[in-house]
């Protein structure tokens, strides 16, 4: 099944599809997150994937940091994750969690040295985004790209672009 995106690409809400996003995601360590600030402005800045289960994120944070703040004003949130051979571009919703608990389950040393605290500390919250939507571009292993780009060169052909699609989760 199949629907118009905002930006005016179709939207499948196919399972393969899903579990392509989540299979990405799953290899993703960091993203750039971008919320709206107080003057409705896009902001972005990186952020460290701690866990994705079903259609949730993780992200640890500052409690007194500006995303946390423009968060909590406007929970629309994009997340941009890209390594060498797949992109992904996912929308959802942000909820600033503080749960001790949760926060022991993810918590990491590389959390500990940016935080500079300990997991059951006030000043640390979880950012848990659900996801609504994501686009994904899976593009074909660096040897076929290679042997793309060779053929669009001596034949003019486009080069295979691997697999793109909006998916609805």
């Amino acid at each position: 099944m199949t629907s118009q995106a905002a930006h005016g690409s179709p939207v499948t809400q196919d399972d393969e599809a899903r579990d392509t996003v989540w299979k990405l995601l799953d290899k993703a360590r960091f993203c750039m997150m971008t919320t709206v600030d107080d003057n409705g402005r896009l902001v972005s800045r990186p952020m460290g994937v701690q866990q994705t289960d079903d259609d949730l994120l993780w992200f640890f944070a500052a409690a007194d940091s500006p995303k946390v703040a423009e968060l909590r004003a406007d929970p629309r949130i994009n997340l941009a994750f890209s390594d060498s051979d797949d992109f992904i571009s996912l929308s959802g919703t942000a909820e600033v969690v503080h749960d001790p608990a949760k926060n022991r389950e993810l918590w990491n040393k590389f959390a500990e040295a940016w935080l500079q605290a300990e997991p059951e500390d006030e000043r640390v919250v979880l950012i848990k985004v659900t996801a609504d939507t994501a686009e994904y571009w899976d593009t074909p292993a660096k040897p076929s790209r290679l042997v793309g780009i060779v053929r669009t060169l001596t034949t003019g052909e486009k080069p295979p672009g691997g697999d793109n699609k909006t998916v609805d989760l």
